[in-house]
């Protein structure tokens, strides 16, 4: 099943997809340890995020889940710390009167930790698309790299709102970063 949902992480906030999953595994017996069968559920827990993939991950596991003295087991539990070779996400802040500006943590321009995200190395190969928003507009500018402009027109949403940000180097690989708008 999934969920809409969101996520504080890094230095903002993130809309995310929850989705959970519910596994069944049947151990038969081993001979001189036990006769019965034994029942072991996997419960995960994955939050996915726009252009960033997995943030967020539990695992619990609980041995023979019938058993009503059954005790759920450990939970391996995980939050995205950093991005190492993924753009920094971009936050907007929308709680400002005439338009969204860059909130405090964040870079105005697209980085990873190896520096900025230049236009002589990567095109953004969904700008046709991002630019069709009325209220987003990305451009290359004179230090070949991009800046994005939020702006109160037409169709800026009300809520926690992610776009997916494609980059594109000259041999065609692929890297995903986020805009969101908190």
């Amino acid at each position: 099943a999934s969920t809409n949902n969101s996520l504080s992480i890094l230095t903002g906030v993130l809309p995310t997809k929850k989705l959970r999953a519910d596994i069944t595994l049947i151990v038969p017996p081993v001979p001189l340890f036990t006769t019965e069968d034994t029942v072991i559920l996997l419960s995960t827990d994955i939050e996915l995020a726009k252009g960033m993939g997995i943030v967020e991950l539990a695992i619990d596991q609980t041995i023979d889940p019938d058993d009503p003295t059954a005790q759920p087991g450990e939970v391996l539990y995980g939050t995205l710390a950093s991005s190492e070779n993924l753009p920094f996400p971009i936050w907007f802040d929308s709680n400002y009167p005439n338009a969204p500006t860059i909130a405090l943590e964040s870079e105005s321009t697209f980085r990873t930790l190896n520096g900025t995200i230049s236009a002589h190395d990567y095109t953004i190969a969904n700008l046709e698309e991002l630019n069709s928003n009325a209220w987003v507009m990305i451009e290359e500018n004179n230090s070949c790299s991009y800046d994005i402009e939020l702006t109160n027109g037409t169709g800026l949403p009300d809520e926690l709102t992610s776009l997916e940000i494609v980059f594109e180097d000259r041999d065609g690989n692929r890297m995903s970063g986020n805009i969101t708008l908190q």
